[in-house]
């Protein structure tokens, strides 16, 4: 059984810590694809600083029991209620105990004006894929990019309120 999460938003003194959690954290999905384009393994102090100040971007550690086990960025676009997930991650040594989506149930009780929330996964990664379904998301069917031979980005979405 998972232990409950707390949700708290991360300010510009803990970008070291962040960013030591993404090397740490996506370092296996850069051995296995070595993706010198894309992967967050390769951030930056002098990117994440970038990404950390953009207008409507929010990011916040995952909180279990006083310690920090992972984190999540939204990048969210109040004019049309859209909300982007970029990157989710639970450190390895917590991974498997549901916390990646008890924090994906958390977001619509911070972000409750948002409508549709939006994210990319490596298609062959068939346990994120998983993840992000148990939590109500769907593939956007025909909406992929091949980031290199092997390695295709699949994109998902969620709708929190019925769209007409």
């Amino acid at each position: 059984m998972t232990l409950p999460i707390k949700l708290q938003l991360a300010d510009l003194s803990a970008e070291s810590q962040l960013l030591s959690m993404i090397h740490v954290s996506f370092k296996p999905l850069y051995d296995r694809y070595h993706d010198d384009a894309t992967s967050p393994y390769l951030e930056t102090i002098t990117s994440w600083r970038t990404k950390m100040r953009r207008p409507g971007s929010a990011t916040y550690f995952v909180n279990q029991n006083a310690a920090n086990v992972g984190m999540i960025r939204i990048i969210t676009n109040s004019r049309d209620q859209t909300a982007r997930i970029s990157p989710l991650l639970i450190l390895p040594a917590y991974q498997r105990h549901g916390l990646a989506l008890a924090t994906l149930v958390q977001l619509p009780k911070i972000f409750p004006n948002i409508q549709e929330w939006c994210l990319e996964t490596i298609e062959s990664e068939s346990g994120l894929i998983s993840l992000y379904q148990r939590a109500g998301f769907e593939r956007i069917a025909g909406k992929w990019m091949i980031i290199q031979p092997g390695m295709r980005l699949v994109y998902l979405h969620k709708y929190s309120v019925c769209k007409l």
